[in-house]
């Protein structure tokens, strides 16, 4: 088991940068 700590965007894609980025955290 680890955490996994990935940026993503709102929106789904990292071309849109009005988008204000956020931070996902996923346990496995």
């Amino acid at each position: 088991m680890g955490v996994i700590v990935t940026n993503e965007f709102r929106n789904g894609s990292r071309l849109e940068l009005d988008n204000e980025p956020y931070i996902i955290v996923e346990f496995q």
